[in-house]
C-alpha cells in the first residue's frame, strides 16, 4: 500500500509541477473476470517524467521506517545506469523515495516524507551504508537501534536533506534550490515576473 501511496504522490507532483507522467504497467488484469493476464517484472523504472522532448526515468521506491537497499533490484539498477550511459546524462535516472509512517503534515517524528534523488547521489549512500557494515538506511536516528549509525548520524533526514521536497496542503512541493529544479526547471523560475 506505502508504494502505491508513493506512486500516486509522485504523479500527482509531476502533474502539479506542469510535466506528464507516464506510469508503466507492470500486470494487466481481465476487466471482466480480474484474472491477472500478464506481468511484467523486469523494467528498469516504473515510469518516466516528460516535457518538451525530455524524458526523465523515475523509479518509485517507499519504506515506512527503515529502507532496505535491496528493493532496487539489480535489474533496475543495471537498466538505469544503461539509459543514463546511452542518453550521455549523468543526471538523467532519479529516486523518488518515499518513508514515514504518518501523515505528512502530522506533528509526529515519524510523519512521512519525500525525496527525488538522482541515482548516482543515491548509490554513493547505500555505498556509504554498506561502509557503515548496515544494507539498509533508517528514517532517524531516533528509528534505528544501532548506536553507530546514531553516532554518525547515517539516516535518510539527515543524509537526504538537500534532496527532499516539502509537503505544502495538497501535494508535494519542489524547492527552489532543489537539483530536480536546477536541472531542468530553474530557468523557468527564473524569469522575472511580467505584470499588466
Amino acid at each position: 500500500m506505502k508504494r502505491k501511496r508513493a506512486e500516486a504522490d509522485l504523479a500527482k507532483f509531476i502533474h502539479d509541477i506542469g510535466w506528464d507522467w507516464k506510469k508503466f504497467e507492470d500486470r494487466r488484469y481481465c476487466p471482466n473476470c480480474r484474472a491477472l493476464l500478464y506481468r511484467v517484472d523486469d523494467r528498469p523504472y516504473d515510469g518516466m517524467a516528460t516535457v518538451n522532448g525530455i524524458a526523465i526515468p523515475i523509479e518509485v521506491k517507499a519504506s515506512k521506517l527503515n529502507f532496505a537497499f535491496s528493493e532496487l533490484k539489480k535489474h533496475q539498477e543495471d537498466g538505469m545506469l544503461e539509459w543514463q550511459e546511452k542518453h550521455n546524462r549523468y543526471k538523467g535516472c532519479w529516486i523518488f523515495l518515499q518513508m514515514g509512517d504518518q501523515k505528512p503534515n502530522s506533528k509526529q517524528p515519524n510523519r512521512r516524507r519525500c525525496w527525488l534523488i538522482t541515482l548516482n547521489a543515491f548509490l554513493d549512500i547505500r555505498t556509504l551504508c554498506s561502509m557503515m557494515e548496515t544494507q539498509t538506511l533508517p528514517y532517524s536516528e531516533e528509528t534505528t537501534n544501532r548506536k553507530k549509525l546514531k553516532d554518525l548520524q547515517i539516516s535518510a533526514t539527515t543524509l537526504l536533506g538537500k534532496w527532499e521536497l516539502k509537503w505544502i496542503p495538497g501535494g508535494w512541493s519542489l524547492p527552489r534550490e532543489h537539483l530536480f529544479n536546477t536541472y531542468y526547471i530553474g530557468a523557468r523560475h527564473d524569469q522575472p515576473t511580467i505584470k499588466a
